[in-house]
This record gives C-alpha cells, structure tokens and sequence, in this order.
C-alpha cells in the first residue's frame, strides 16, 4: 500500500532518529536495497524455515538473509482486446 512504502522511504530516518520498526513487512524487490544500504538486520533462520533455494532468495542479498518470506505472489495483468491491439 501507499503507507507501507512511504514507511519504507522514511527508514533511513526513522533509523537514524531511534524511531525504525523491530519487524515490518517490505515488498520483496526492496529487500536486496534496504539489506545492502544497511537499513535492515541479517537474520539467521532455522533451516526448516525456508523450503528451497528459490524462495530463500527473495529475501538473501550478498550471502546475507534479511527476513522471512510470508508470501509467493505471482502477478497477472488482465486487459480489454477490444480497447488494445
């Protein structure tokens, strides 16, 4: 949602200030940045937490794991073939 990334703008500030979440939820394509400018915290998990190679990697940037994946999503984009052609 709108909130959810304007809470993610703000984390640079909010860390800097003392103000930053202990958990949050971050779409996955923000993960790898935010984990690299140091925005968030490595995490070690249990080895049964996360299933397979694929979906470990949402969340791993630089060998470096940086949460929980909670959920696979898979977009589609419906359209209108009398309005495109």
């Amino acid at each position: 949602t709108g909130d959810q990334l304007k809470g993610l703008e703000n984390l640079s500030l909010d860390n800097q200030s003392g103000k930053a979440p202990d958990v949050m939820m971050s779409p996955y394509d923000r993960v790898g940045s935010l984990g690299s400018d140091g925005q968030l915290s490595e995490m070690k998990l249990d080895k049964g937490s996360m299933t397979d190679d694929t979906t470990k990697a949402l969340v791993t940037t630089k060998g470096k794991t940086y949460g929980a994946p909670a959920v696979i999503e898979t977009l589609v984009m419906y359209y209108n073939k009398d309005l495109v052609s």
